[in-house]
């Protein structure tokens, strides 16, 4: 199990009594940052790619596929939650390269946002400590 980083696909297997379509979900994960207790046991922050947008995608894969649950995700496996009852998800970066805004052109544009300032608090995490990430 290499928690370095790793891709996933997930197939939903189809009933042949259900007629319900499930959709083929990707998810690309890599390690950034332990930032409490050690590797092994600790929490970590992670850079997290998709290629679709499907509804708890990110929470139910990191739980279910990579055995690592949310910070605070009690629905998918988190032994307690944060103090504010949130899930440590964060969208730092998004691309949106199929929609468009009139002249602007998305493609080229990339929209990044600072990590939520609870989790200095909750994680010791200061914004300065997260590697630079290459798109």
């Amino acid at each position: 199990n290499n928690k370095q980083g790793k891709s996933v696909v997930f197939k939903p297997l189809l009933n042949k009594d259900d007629d319900s379509r499930g959709r083929v979900c990707f998810l690309e994960w890599e390690h950034l940052l332990t930032v409490a207790g050690n590797r092994k046991s600790g929490r970590h922050l992670v850079r997290v790619v998709t290629g679709t947008g499907a509804k708890h995608q990110v929470r139910a894969m990191m739980a279910q596929l990579a055995k690592s649950p949310l910070c605070g995700d009690l629905r998918y496996g988190a032994r307690e939650p944060l103090p504010d009852q949130s899930v440590a998800l964060h969208a730092r970066s998004l691309h949106l390269p199929t929609v468009s805004l009139g002249e602007t052109d998305m493609k080229k544009l990339r929209f990044v946002a600072p990590i939520p300032s609870t989790w200095s608090q909750f994680f010791s995490l200061k914004e300065s400590r997260i590697p630079e990430i290459k798109y």
